[in-house]
C-alpha cells in the first residue's frame, strides 16, 4: 500500500465529520459546495481503501445523517 500525502479534511473524513471535512477542501482550495462534496467523496474513497484502520466510524456509518 502505498503512503499518501495528508490533505486537508482527512481528519474529519477518518471521524466521519462530512460537513468539516467540505469546510476543509472548500476553505484550503476554494472549491464551490458541489465541488467540496464531489472531493470529500473521493477522497473518503481512496482513505477508507489505504487506511481502513484509520476510520473510527464503519462504512455503514459514514455519512449517515448527511444529506446533499
Amino acid at each position: 500500500m502505498a503512503d499518501i500525502a495528508s490533505e486537508p479534511g482527512d481528519e474529519d473524513i477518518y471521524a466521519g465529520r462530512v460537513v468539516a471535512a467540505i469546510k476543509a477542501l472548500r476553505d484550503a482550495y476554494g472549491y464551490s459546495i458541489h465541488q467540496g462534496i464531489d472531493a470529500v467523496s473521493e477522497r473518503y474513497q481512496l482513505l477508507r481503501r489505504e487506511h481502513p484502520e484509520r476510520f473510527t466510524v464503519g462504512p455503514q456509518e459514514w455519512g449517515q445523517n448527511f444529506y446533499s
